[in-house]
């Protein structure tokens, strides 16, 4: 069944992986009717009539197994059948030459029927094994950003808690990093939203490059991508964040019709908080820090910045 699950089955690619089990299996069978010729009793009736019921029942049960090497599959039922068959008709009685009779009608039908019971089984595999990789690729679909390829909202939201409480059961480090392309809509209203997902696609192999497998990388959404840095203090998640940012904007994007753009994005880092989302919103308060400050710069969440934040709010408030 595993080798169902991870290869296409049809073709001789079946024999592959089959053929080592069918002759294995099959040179147990020739032991067995082997050794069935030899311990079958010449003068105990009962005996006989267990060990033929036995073996006709492993003869036509063989008869299941999902085999592409045919003539394995009826050498095997012959071997089972034969030895029985020819038992019960030399014995010198009249019940087990009825019983002889009925095991070969059995003996015919199992061959007759092979074919179809092979087809249908072959048919239900190739089903599973389809049915299998549909359901892995719905999987994927639904914890991945179809534009970028990386992990989508919901996939970071189920992963991402997971990874943290690792990370504070052990007493590791663990630092969020928040960044967004510095203004998105004026490339999207300049070039076009193929521009703007060229963009996004190149961001997105930069993660793909540069950080550790470890790493939870996703797109938030829009032109957001969220970035938890397990095992890294808030020195080193701030030189992580410091790199992806000057290579970012060190690049040059190409474009249709020969346009070439330049990007910036700003970033805010965080080591604060008890939950993701704690994580995340000091994040995105340091980030919209950056891009209140003048864009294309890396700030780490402090308390005070969350106070001033919760200050400008108030004002506001009061102002309404």
């Amino acid at each position: 069944m595993i080798a169902f699950e991870n290869r296409v089955v049809n073709g001789s690619q079946t024999l592959k992986w089959e053929a080592p089990y069918a002759i294995s299996l099959f040179a147990v069978v020739v032991n067995w009717s082997i050794g069935l010729l030899i311990i079958l009793p010449n003068d105990n009736i009962n005996v006989l009539f267990i060990v033929s019921i036995f073996s006709i029942g492993l003869g036509s049960a063989s008869t299941s197994w999902y085999r592409k090497i045919r003539y394995l599959q009826m050498g095997t039922v012959c071997l089972f059948f034969m030895p029985i068959i020819i038992s019960l008709l030399t014995y010198n009685a009249h019940e087990t030459f009825w019983l002889g009779i009925t095991a070969c009608f059995m003996f015919f039908g199992c061959l007759s029927t092979s074919h179809l019971s092979q087809k249908i089984l072959t048919d239900h595999f190739e089903l599973a094994y389809e049915l299998r990789k549909s359901i892995k690729k719905t999987r994927i679909l639904a914890h991945t950003d179809v534009l970028t390829g990386l992990n989508n909202r919901r996939a970071f939201f189920e992963m991402a808690p997971k990874i943290l409480t690792t990370c504070q059961i052990h007493a590791l480090p663990v630092c969020l990093v928040t960044f967004d392309i510095d203004y998105f809509k004026k490339i999207n209203d300049a070039y076009g939203h193929i521009a703007g997902d060229i963009a996004l696609q190149r961001i997105a192999s930069l993660l793909i490059k540069n950080l550790r497998s470890s790493d939870v990388c996703c797109r938030l959404g829009g032109e957001e991508f969220a970035m938890l840095l397990p095992n890294l203090n808030l020195k080193k998640a701030m030189h992580t964040a410091e790199t992806l940012r000057k290579i970012i904007a060190g690049m040059s994007i190409a474009l249709p019709l020969q346009n070439h753009i330049a990007i910036t994005a700003s970033f805010g880092v965080s080591d604060i908080g008890d939950t993701i989302d704690e994580l995340l919103n000091h994040a995105d308060q340091a980030m919209y820090k950056a891009k209140n400050s003048g864009r294309n710069l890396v700030l780490a969440y402090t308390p005070e910045l969350s106070a001033r934040s919760n200050q400008i709010k108030t004002r506001k408030n009061l102002r309404l």
